[in-house]
């Protein structure tokens, strides 16, 4: 079992991984914590927590559920700073519940992610653009 936590609006909101919730974390949201280095599930893993804001938002919604009897009011008074808090406790949470040899790769993974963001974005995306503009200059 991992416990990890978040705060939002002044009280204190507990993610606990077990199995049964990573089978359900897979089912709900794709998100596959039992398998996580097999295939393509640890970089999507990692760009749904680093660039797919409504899925943390839907994830997060299913963490705190129980408190809250309206959705989109709970929704309305979401800050940015929650999401990020959200996210951090979400990669504790994951990394406390994954096999102990795997823990350091995950917490490697997440120190590292926003140079590899980066990197990716600076390989794949402006060479597109430098193309659209040699094209436009022809």
């Amino acid at each position: 079992m991992s416990t990890a936590s978040f705060k939002f609006q002044n009280a204190e909101f507990p993610i606990v991984i077990k199995v049964g919730r990573a089978i359900s974390l897979k089912h709900e949201f794709g998100i596959n914590l039992l398998n996580l280095f097999e295939g393509a599930n640890l970089e999507e893993f990692a760009q749904t927590m680093s660039l797919n804001d409504e899925k943390i938002i839907d994830l997060m919604w299913y963490f705190v559920q129980d408190k809250f009897s309206d959705r989109e009011a709970w929704i309305e008074s979401l800050e940015r700073d929650d999401l990020t808090r959200f996210k951090e406790a979400f990669w504790a949470g994951v990394i406390n519940f994954s096999d102990p040899a795997a823990k350091p790769l995950i917490a490697e993974l997440q120190k590292r992610l926003p140079e590899l963001l980066k990197q990716n974005v600076l390989q794949n995306l402006l060479p597109q653009a430098d193309q659209s503009q040699l094209k436009q200059t022809s």
